[in-house]
């Protein structure tokens, strides 16, 4: 067992190899630790499910608490989801909640560790929010302790958001490419999505948000009359949510928020957060509609989940959807830009999604400079390398996958001269200023 000795201070986030598993059927595996002082709720083991492009689809967890100074075996058995195809053991100490003990821990190698068929057993596992839970009495097991004014200006100085339209790339970047030991990841919170609700008839491509159509309310809650007393409490609810979730975020370089779902609400959420940083992921609209053009297919990777939106595409709709997804790229690039341009300059940068994929290196070393995470050229080298789209095996990439084509200029295969004609009739003036060619 590896003797470890950890300050409230500080974490442990530590995998093992990926391992391939068959959705839907149970897997086992077994740790011994020794933690002490006790300390549940502040560690645990875990079985992490992962899709085909590897991002987390559930985690199954067994607390270690206060082992009495001898080894205590700790079993976990759970199903894969269906849609798993490979899994990680894990262990996680003073990362997740707010529980935080300095913590003397002998754990097993986990790499040592086996994952084995359990088919003929029950699930056993622990609530990852067990430490949120009440007991018997009705008693809070432990009260969220909010950051001072102190600490939430050193958070605010942290947060990275990539806002964008959905498909430009920001997976790739955020998951990928910026999964450095010192960043966070805050995949999709869809802050944005509730602060910045589209209203009105979108499929006849009528796009507005409740924020400007109820602005003539002297009811609404988000009225900008009143926007001194409510930004202030949206930005230290922002950041005391995060800090609940990622208590560890203080002690990081930066939390990296990927959030192209709630894009819509970038103005917003910018201006509660001014000292945050705004990075801008721009990608030629024509390709994001191409690649939402996929998503409509049979058997595209969304389309169980989300079938309802991306009906599959006959010839008549063809053109209709080719507008509706014109103007609806129009409005939100439009809600984006102005949160950029009001933005402090220090704190924004623009990207381009084909400068990123065709100058990875320099433009990823120019986002690391941008959040002030230091990195050598040979970590950067490796990040590009292990993440590159040619890299992805060929049955994980393709038509009807997350992962696509990842070509610029691949829209010009896909659509009609006429569909072309529209595309460039509705967005040209926006694509010529973004300096794209018409």
């Amino acid at each position: 067992m590896i003797d470890i000795q950890i300050p409230k201070d500080k974490s442990i986030a530590t995998n093992s190899a990926a391992i391939r598993v068959s959705g839907g059927k149970k897997y086992k595996a077994t740790t011994e630790a020794m933690v002490f002082p006790g300390a549940k709720y502040s560690a645990y083991f875990s079985i992490i499910f992962l899709d085909t492009n590897g991002k987390e689809i559930i985690r199954r967890i067994r607390w270690l608490g206060d082992s009495a100074n001898k080894p205590i075996k700790y079993t976990l058995i759970a199903e894969a989801p269906k849609d798993a195809k490979t899994a990680v053991l894990a262990y996680r100490v003073n990362t997740e909640g707010t529980l935080r003990f300095d913590n003397v821990l002998k754990l097993r190698d986990v790499n040592s560790l086996i994952l084995s068929d359990a088919e003929s057993e029950g699930e056993t596992y622990d609530e990852l929010d067990d430490y949120l839970k009440t007991d018997e009495k009705g008693i809070r097991i432990e009260e969220f302790v909010p950051l001072t004014k102190k600490g939430e200006d050193r958070l605010e100085e942290r947060l990275v958001w990539i806002l964008c339209f959905p498909r430009s790339g920001s997976s790739w970047l955020a998951r990928q490419l910026l999964s450095h030991p010192e960043h966070i990841i805050w995949d999709e919170p869809y802050l944005g999505l509730h602060l910045g609700a589209f209203i009105g008839n979108q499929d006849a491509g009528n796009f507005s948000r409740i924020f400007e159509d109820a602005s003539n309310s002297t009811q609404y809650f988000f009225l900008p009359l009143y926007e001194k007393v409510w930004l202030p409490f949206l930005r230290s609810m922002t950041l005391n949510r995060c800090y609940a979730q990622f208590p560890d975020s203080l002690n990081k370089a930066a939390v990296i928020i990927k959030e192209p779902g709630g894009s819509r609400g970038s103005d917003i959420i910018m201006k509660s957060l001014p000292h945050s940083r705004m990075i801008f992921l721009l990608r030629d609209p024509r390709d994001l509609i191409d690649s939402h053009f996929d998503l409509h297919r049979e058997d595209s990777w969304i389309a169980e989940t989300w079938r309802k939106f991306y009906r599959p595409i006959n010839t008549e709709r063809r053109k209709d959807l080719v507008k509706l997804y014109s103007y609806n790229w129009l409005f939100l690039i439009g809600i984006i830009f102005k949160a950029y341009q009001n933005h402090d300059p220090n704190r924004r940068l623009l990207i381009k999604y084909e400068h990123l994929r065709f100058h990875t290196f320099n433009e990823l070393k120019k986002i690391y400079e941008f959040i002030k995470t230091p990195i050598s050229d040979i970590e950067l080298n490796h990040l590009i390398e292990m993440f590159s789209f040619e890299n992805i095996p060929k049955e994980h990439k393709g038509p009807g996958k997350f992962a696509r084509k990842a070509k610029p200029g691949g829209w010009m295969e896909t659509f009609t001269e006429q569909e072309k004609e529209i595309m460039n009739s509705i967005m040209g003036d926006k694509l010529r200023e973004f300096g794209y060619e018409v």
